[in-house]
């Protein structure tokens, strides 16, 4: 019996027949791949689920999600990766950090901004986890508001969720748990759902094991 969602070689070939103007020879292959992966129930990779999303999309063709699944994704500074891997549903778009990926260590919430708004979005994202506000020494004045609304705009479907950040070490020595609050505090009055506990007063850099417990809250809500 053929199993459910697997494409036969013929049907390869009459895809191939009508769409060969975008759809390469490694395509399906790709899509076997994260089919395999999403009904063993093992988390896939951003870059392999942006390998197909990116499939078709010059050709305005829609993008291929399993209905099953969620897509949740970890947006912001270097503290990204280690929430994503403390995370069994949430992982990064890419592990190379960059404007199309997100994150990048050392960014502030302007940089997130701007790439925010550079990025194409998706309306398959169910899920963003935000990082960020430990390197601008959580000022007040960053502009969260704006961050919210582009990602709403970029993200139509996904809730947001912010990661409080780290403090206690290098330039953050004296910066106190209640300007942190206070920070988070903004994101929350923007309709972001805060997780607690925050990375917190340590040098965050490390699979650590609050990000354990942050990657457990962040599964238990989606």
């Amino acid at each position: 019996m053929k199993r459910p969602g697997l494409i036969t070689e013929e049907e390869k070939k009459e895809i191939k027949q009508l769409h060969s103007d975008y759809l390469d020879e490694g395509f399906f292959d790709t899509l076997k791949n994260l089919y395999d992966k999403l009904i063993s129930g093992s988390k896939s990779t951003g870059s392999e689920i942006e390998k197909v999303f990116s499939k078709g999309e010059n050709k305005d063709q829609p993008k291929i999600k399993n209905k099953e699944s969620k897509l949740n994704i970890v947006i912001g500074d270097s503290q990204s990766p280690y929430v994503a891997n403390g995370s069994d549903k949430f992982e990064l778009i890419s592990t190379q950090g960059g404007e199309s990926s997100l994150w990048l260590g050392g960014k502030t919430l302007s940089w997130l901004l701007d790439s925010v708004k550079k990025h194409k979005g998706s309306e398959q994202v169910d899920n963003i986890a935000i990082c960020i506000g430990t390197n601008g020494a959580f000022n007040p004045n960053d502009n969260i508001s704006g961050l919210v609304s582009e990602l709403k705009q970029k993200f139509p479907n996904a809730d947001l969720f912010a990661v409080q950040g780290s403090w206690g070490w290098g330039g953050l020595k004296n910066v106190t748990e209640k300007k942190v609050k206070t920070y988070y505090k903004i994101f929350e009055d923007n309709g972001v759902k805060v997780i607690d506990p925050p990375i917190g007063k340590i040098e965050p850099h490390g699979n650590k094991p609050i990000y354990k417990e942050i990657g457990k809250k962040l599964d238990s809500l989606v």
